[in-house]
């Protein structure tokens, strides 16, 4: 399960490393600019495939969030660090409801695609993830 938890946290160290340094920089609007710009690119060679690659998508993060995170309380064991992951679960789950409530607001039409994303939700969310994971790793190696 350590093992499992280690690749985990790096996958996801990794995946929001990009994202982290535009943040500590103050320059996310640049990353969020390039990610929406290559969303509605995608989104207009996918047509009516892209609504189904994106619940799908939406889906499989909630699936590895989970994942990540019931192996963070199977193998953590520091109470203080359980209590703010806990607290970093319901932020996540806010998060993607939040998420799943604008893109079918988006697909029936009702909002742009400029307004599909929260970002300060989503900078909240990278920032967030990128320290647990670190913190995680941190954890794991001095245990």
């Amino acid at each position: 399960m350590e093992t499992g938890l280690a690749i985990l946290a790096v996958c996801l160290l990794l995946v929001y490393s990009v994202y982290f340094l535009y943040i500590i920089r103050s320059k996310p609007e640049e990353f969020e600019k390039m990610l929406l710009s290559g969303l509605a690119d995608w989104m207009i060679s996918h047509k009516e495939k892209s609504r189904r690659h994106l619940r799908l998508m939406l889906g499989g993060s909630f699936l590895v969030e989970t994942l990540y995170f019931v192996l963070v309380f199977l193998v953590i064991q520091n109470l203080l660090f359980r209590v703010l992951t806990g607290l970093f679960v319901g932020f996540e789950f806010m998060h993607l409801t939040l998420l799943l409530i604008s893109m079918n607001q988006f697909f029936r039409g009702r909002i742009p695609l400029k307004y599909l994303f929260n970002w300060k939700i989503e900078r909240t969310s990278a920032w967030l993830f990128f320290t647990h994971s670190l913190l995680v790793l941190v954890q794991l190696a001095w245990w």
